[in-house]
C-alpha cells in the first residue's frame, strides 16, 4: 500500500506537469502606439494632411509574436488646395499575424497612401473601410495589394468637394 503523502505528491506533481505548459505561456507585451502628423499625395493632384486628433492605441504583441492594434484613433484629414478638413474616426482593431505575410483591419480603417504603395501601379489611396481588409505584404513588410470586403468610402471627392 503506498502511504497517502506520497500519493497527495504525486497527484501535485501531475498535476504541475498538466498545467505548467499554461502558466509558462508569456504574457502579452502592450506598448502604445505612436501616430504622427503625415502629409501626401494620397488623392490625385491633391496633397493631404492627415493629423492624429485622438491617439489611445495600443500594441498587444502575443507570445506567438502575433500582434493586434486596438484603441479610439480619429484623424482630420485636410485637403491642402482647398482647406476643407474633415474628422474620421479610424479605430480598427488591426491584426499582425506573427508570420508577417499581411495585415488584417476589421472594423473602420484608414488606408492611405501615395501611387505605388499598394503595390506597382497601385493609384493614391485615401479610403475609410468599413468590414475586413486584407493587405499582403513581401518578405520586406511592403504591400503588394489591398483587398477590402464591406464597405469601402474614396474620401478624395469628400475633400475635394468645398
Amino acid at each position: 500500500m503506498v502511504p497517502k503523502h506520497l500519493l497527495s505528491a504525486l497527484a501535485v506533481s501531475a498535476l504541475a506537469l498538466v498545467c505548467a505548459p499554461a502558466a509558462s505561456a508569456a504574457r502579452p507585451t502592450i506598448t502604445p502606439v505612436p501616430a504622427e502628423p503625415e502629409t501626401g499625395r494620397f488623392c490625385p493632384d491633391v496633397d493631404v494632411f492627415i493629423n492624429p486628433i485622438i491617439n489611445k492605441e495600443k500594441a498587444i504583441t502575443f507570445s506567438t509574436e502575433a500582434t493586434m492594434i486596438t484603441g479610439h484613433f480619429v484623424v482630420d484629414l485636410a485637403n491642402l488646395s482647398n482647406g476643407k478638413t474633415i474628422r474620421v474616426n479610424a479605430s480598427g482593431p488591426g491584426f499582425f499575424p506573427a508570420d508577417g505575410s499581411s495585415v488584417i483591419l476589421r472594423g473602420r480603417s484608414l488606408l492611405f497612401g501615395e501611387a505605388g504603395f499598394f503595390g506597382a501601379g497601385s493609384p493614391a489611396t485615401l479610403t475609410l473601410a468599413s468590414g475586413r481588409t486584407v493587405i499582403p505584404l513581401d518578405v520586406q513588410g511592403n504591400p503588394t495589394g489591398l483587398s477590402i470586403t464591406g464597405h469601402a468610402v474614396d474620401l478624395c471627392p469628400v475633400l475635394a468637394d468645398p
